[in-house]
């Protein structure tokens, strides 16, 4: 029936930009990059850049803690990753995303704070008839970006390698790269999805390279929260947590080993009153190591009300009976319908094991 497969709120007001006379032609995305409505990590996302998308750098922003390019997509290759942003997009991007060195920097405006100037006292003159009142005109408005102090945001390590995700969905589509033990990371957000936590973080630092897909610093994403060190200070769930719309349980039934390899052996059962056709996703998780396996099945026909199947799939980790306290320890599941998540989970790994010849 299955087959394989923040923490402070943050103030803007609207920012004016003004494009240089001579726009900044044929700047190159370097990395996988979020576009935001506003030059703030805090700032709403309108999608990604991908590396080898070209665009036009119309300003720039100096603030607190990344620099920001205002810039417009005019050209890309292909996508790589969901949410790709279309032509003629604008939006504010960090500046460590785009290739240097910058062609015509120098004539791209900076936005900044507009200060209101003090008028110089004038002495009042003596009126020869009575003269109406002169009405005094509003001052200009201030364009102010407002951002959190460096000490407001939450900062963490990573203490286990593992995957960067452009959603708190486990599937390879979401994959960005690897982060890797050492690495430093702002939090800019949390959001729980089951009884699991996610981060959404950006790499401030890194430390030895454990992976060659491992990201650049400036590289925003999810982290699953078993990857990282507690957070510097308290972290706010930014984000609504997903509310089951179908009753799809996972059990785990039993580990066998064959062949070399450790073989998990899931139920997955349809308590819900309609059919179920979709996908389910299941993580095989420790609390020292993080993720050590995932796999997803999709359906090839109706799971009906009341019915369940059995699934499985392999890793060389074995339960924590066999491989003690970095042996899998319990497992997260995912159920989603036409993409979007209608069931999520969490349960122990069975006790029983079997070493088959």
């Amino acid at each position: 029936m299955f087959q394989s497969m923040i923490n402070t709120p943050l103030q803007i007001t609207a920012v004016s930009v003004t494009a240089s006379a001579t726009p900044v032609i044929g700047d190159e995305v370097v990395m996988i990059t979020e576009l935001r409505r506003e030059p703030s990590a805090f700032s709403r996302e309108i999608g990604y850049l991908c590396p080898g998308d070209k665009v036009i750098i119309l300003a720039q922003h100096e603030a607190l803690l990344f620099n920001y390019f205002h810039v417009k997509l005019i050209a890309s290759e292909k996508d790589c990753i969901n949410r790709h942003v279309k032509i003629n997009e604008e939006g504010w991007a960090v500046d460590s995303a785009i290739s240097p060195p910058f062609k015509g920097i120098a004539s791209i405006p900076t936005i900044t704070a507009e200060p209101t100037s003090t008028p110089e006292p004038t002495s009042t003159p003596e009126p020869t008839s009575t003269p109406g009142p002169t009405p005094t005109p509003a001052p200009a408005p201030t364009k102010l970006i407002t951002e959190p102090t460096t000490s407001d945001i939450p900062t963490a390590s990573v203490s286990n390698g593992g995957n960067l995700r452009s959603e708190t969905i486990v599937a390879t589509t979401t994959v960005i790269g690897q982060v890797c033990p050492g690495d430093q990371v702002a939090i800019l957000a949390q959001q729980k999805v089951g009884a699991a936590f996610w981060y959404k973080v950006r790499l401030t630092a890194t430390a030895a390279d454990c992976n060659s897909n491992r990201v650049a610093v400036g590289t925003e994403g999810w982290l699953n929260s078993s990857l990282v060190s507690q957070p510097s200070v308290v972290v706010a769930d930014t984000s609504t947590t997903a509310t089951p719309i179908m009753d799809i349980r996972v059990t785990s039934s039993i580990v066998k080993f064959v062949g070399g390899k450790h073989r998990y052996f899931f139920s997955i059962r349809n308590h819900a009153n309609k059919p179920f056709i979709g996908s389910v996703t299941i993580q095989l998780m420790n609390s020292l190591s993080g993720i050590l396996g995932e796999e997803t099945f999709t359906t090839k026909k109706p799971i009906n009300s009341g019915v369940g199947t059995a699934v499985y799939f392999d890793i060389h980790t074995g339960p924590q009976s066999i491989h003690g306290a970095y042996g899998v320890e319990t497992f997260h599941y995912e159920a989603k319908v036409d993409d979007k998540m209608v069931a999520s989970g969490d349960g122990l790994i069975s006790d029983k094991y079997e070493s088959l010849p």
